[in-house]
């Protein structure tokens, strides 16, 4: 390769910045492959280019996952979880559907207006329910409540408390400085609008003005670690959980909620198969998840975020992969 392949290589970022230099040295007749590259059969022919030789990544560390800052490395794990589905309350009825080969796809709940007749999608039942004395507030500011943040507040609240942290445990989460209640939330919420009609609950949007929905989930459950709300599309929930996980790794919080919620309640945000569903997520270090015996239901050891900009999306995509894989 001449010197302009070489700098074009390494810009386009398919060229290790150690193989480049060695080459512009004239000290490594090799070739280096791609960093990372997709299936051949998923690219198109002119994309195509031989996948590397996988090389075997270093062994696990020792300080690894030793605390909140230990750094980019440190394995986080999941140790609650909850959620409601479609034909489904809880994660428990959801896996149990999944294992029978349920299809949960219904027509409209009683109560919900469609744009055209006879449509049929995966909704959530009884989404007008809630219980505003767990949360402490009066059923006037119930009522005002986005119908999405109702729904993300109680998943919230069932997730800590299958973590066993819905009671006085949850002081004991303290970040560095000694802050109680130390957790992050982090909110993805899918669009908005519409109104229940024959439920006697008019659905509204607040105004833009007034506290997203992580701040008001913040309030609610009392939770004083970074909170943030998330919109990056179809992928809020993962940004917002690359988000959390950079937090607990920078010791910014000592836990993470993240949480994500999708309601298609007016009828022009229906359409076949539409679905709707609340999950969230109880994360930790996974050092501290350990030291504190919490169940562990999964560890997440990297993630990464971007985007395609105007290139072709899938070998982009590749290289977003192999960023989390190469820091895994």
């Amino acid at each position: 390769m001449d010197t302009r392949e070489i700098l074009t290589r390494f810009k386009g970022g398919t060229l290790r910045r150690e193989h480049a230099v060695a080459l512009l040295a004239g000290t490594s007749p090799v070739v280096a492959p791609p960093v990372v590259a997709l299936p051949v059969a998923a690219l198109p022919a002119a994309d195509r280019e031989p996948l590397p030789t996988p090389t075997p990544g270093p062994g696990p560390r020792a300080d690894a996952g030793d605390g909140p800052g230990a750094g980019a490395g440190m394995p986080c794990a999941v140790v609650g979880i909850q959620g409601r589905f479609p034909q489904a309350g809880d994660l428990e009825a959801f896996w149990r559907n999944g294992l029978q080969g349920r299809i949960a796809e219904a027509a409209l709940p009683g109560g919900r207006r469609s744009a055209c007749a006879g449509w049929r999608g995966h909704f959530l039942d009884g989404v007008e329910e809630f219980d505003p004395d767990l949360f402490g507030l009066g059923a006037r500011e119930a009522a005002g409540l986005d119908l999405r943040e109702r729904l993300l507040a109680q998943s919230a609240w069932q997730t800590l408390e299958s973590a066993g942290y819905a009671g006085a445990r949850l002081e004991r989460l303290t970040a560095c400085d000694g802050t109680a209640r130390s957790v992050g939330v982090y909110a993805a919420l899918g669009p908005a609008g519409g109104a229940l009609s024959g439920t006697g609950h008019r659905y509204t949007v607040p105004p833009a003005s007034r506290p997203g929905p992580a701040a008001r989930l913040s309030r609610l459950l009392d939770l004083r670690g970074p909170s943030l709300s998330v919109d990056s599309g179809d992928s809020s929930f993962l940004t917002a959980l690359h988000l959390a996980l950079g937090a607990l790794r920078a010791g910014e919080c000592a836990a993470a909620l993240v949480g994500a919620v999708e309601l298609r309640l007016h009828p022009a945000c229906q359409r076949p198969g539409a679905g709707e569903g609340v999950a969230a997520v109880l994360l930790k270090p996974l050092a501290a998840a350990r030291a504190d015996g919490d169940r562990v239901h999964a560890v997440i050891r990297s993630s990464a975020v971007g985007h395609p900009g105007r290139a072709a999306p899938g070998p982009q995509h590749g290289r977003l992969v192999g960023r989390a894989l190469a820091a895994a």
